[in-house]
């Protein structure tokens, strides 16, 4: 069904869109604090920790081959600029 398709891409693009603008404040913060550990819990901006949380979680079922949302240009964008997957917790 061709309407089915057209809601599919528009939910996609805009995913696509949060995705980039999160991507985006993950860069202010790396900028502002010289590193991308995002605290789970992080009162100035509850988004972005959620969202570098989520991040975290879609890597590693990427890694069991489980299904994702990040995708090959996401992954590769979060490396280029250093993005911690693992992070050790605190004893």
């Amino acid at each position: 069904d061709t309407f089915k398709e057209l809601e599919n891409q528009k939910r996609k693009a805009m995913a696509d869109v949060r995705w980039y603008e999160m991507y985006r404040q993950l860069l202010t913060y790396r900028k502002r604090t010289g590193h991308t550990v995002v605290p789970k819990v992080y009162k100035p901006n509850k988004q972005l920790a959620s969202w570098v949380y989520r991040q975290r979680a879609d890597y590693r079922r990427r890694n069991q081959g489980e299904v994702s949302n990040l995708d090959d240009d996401r992954l590769k964008k979060l490396l280029k600029i250093g993005f911690v997957f693992q992070v050790r917790k605190k004893k």
